[in-house]
């Protein structure tokens, strides 16, 4: 964490004061790159990042590549594509010992299968408006 914040302070510096209080948490499933919720908090308030970064034991590659995947988000942004807004991007190894990337939180729904939440989350308007919005971005 010690070497996160460090590295935020220098990369993103709107982001992370030197004197800020950084905590992480991994997000509890997924597919393939680890991801983690990154709470920053400083004289600026609290703020929310993710952090992308490859499994243990893999060798880099195409499924991979934090900085591709950076450099996509990074191309799609600005364009007004519904995907989150790029920070930065570390390959220098010697920071966390593997690339990794940040970029905005975005509060959303997570669907892995099922809808989240109890029955009275499953209703037809909820249901309609989710698939809409996935059929909008897409």
């Amino acid at each position: 964490v010690e070497a996160l914040r460090a590295w935020l302070t220098r990369a993103a510096p709107g982001w992370a004061l030197p004197e800020a209080a950084v905590s992480v948490h991994r997000y509890p499933a997924g597919f393939s790159n680890l991801t983690y919720r990154v709470s920053v908090s400083d004289t600026h308030g609290t703020r929310t990042l993710v952090l992308r970064r490859p499994p243990p034991g893999v060798e880099v590659g195409v499924a991979h590549d934090m900085a591709r995947e950076f450099a996509i988000l990074s191309a799609l942004h600005p364009l007004g594509v519904a995907v989150p807004e790029p920070i930065a991007c570390c390959t220098d190894l010697a920071v966390l010992g593997v690339p990794f990337y940040v970029m905005a939180h975005v509060d959303g729904v997570i669907l892995r299968g099922t809808i989240p939440g109890g029955d009275e989350d499953r209703t037809p308007a909820r249901l309609a408006a989710l698939s809409q919005t996935c059929v909008e971005t897409l």
